[in-house]
């Protein structure tokens, strides 16, 4: 139904992709809301022009640090910052009612980050919200169940769980606070703790479903 429907853009970097802004554009006019992923690195002046007059609703900017060095190093990519904080402004000059998003992978790389950066996500008036993923098994690896105990993963995965906790409790009391601005769920009724509880039981690599390394026959959660 026209106004309801919701088509998600996402990779990799799909701005690579040159039909990426065609695709929006015809979305846009059959009435359909679009959100676009990108880690902002081809996203310059013309390129924010070229996304508002796409009629692009939403887009996620990945940044996983205030620290332009410690992100740029979790992005493999140096620059990387310094392109997430000039898209920021372009798209907020060029693309009139795009909402700008932030979306972060919690890791061990950057768990004492994570705080101060959603204080800022949530102070910058140019932004919408912050959303928060949890780190997962990189897609190009070899399926494991124990991934994470591996010596490639001690960048990845939060070895200080108290800590790990304490983060997740402040977010949980910003959340409390700042309501959709952290663009998280939460779950508190009875429902949600039994899914919970199948969650913490389950002993196999959840993976997320734009990774496409799921069966969909299989149930992972009764």
């Amino acid at each position: 139904t026209k106004g309801n429907s919701f088509i998600s853009f996402t990779g990799g970097e799909v701005l690579m992709n040159e039909k990426t802004l065609e695709l929006i554009s015809y979305a846009t006019q059959l009435g359909i809301d679009t959100l676009l992923n990108s880690n902002a690195y081809l996203i310059n002046e013309d390129m924010a022009k070229r996304l508002h007059e796409s009629g692009l609703k939403k887009i996620n900017l990945s940044l996983d640090s205030l620290n332009e060095n410690k992100h740029d190093f979790i992005r493999g990519t140096p620059g990387s910052y310094a392109r997430v904080m000039n898209a920021i402004q372009y798209l907020d000059k060029q693309a009139i009612n795009l909402g700008i998003h932030i979306n972060t992978v919690i890791m061990e790389s950057n768990l004492d980050d994570i705080i101060p950066l959603t204080l800022w996500a949530l102070q910058d008036s140019r932004l919408s919200s912050i959303h928060f993923q949890a780190v997962s098994q990189p897609f190009a690896d070899i399926p494991n169940d124990r991934w994470y105990e591996r010596e490639e993963a001690d960048l990845l995965w939060p070895k200080d769980i108290k800590k790990a906790e304490y983060v997740l409790d402040e977010l949980v009391k910003l959340k409390g606070v700042y309501g959709e601005r952290i663009n998280n769920s939460a779950w508190y009724s009875s429902k949600a703790r039994v899914v919970i509880d199948s969650m913490r039981k389950c002993k196999k690599n959840c993976a997320c479903v734009v990774s496409c390394s799921y069966d969909e026959q299989e149930k992972y959660i009764s």
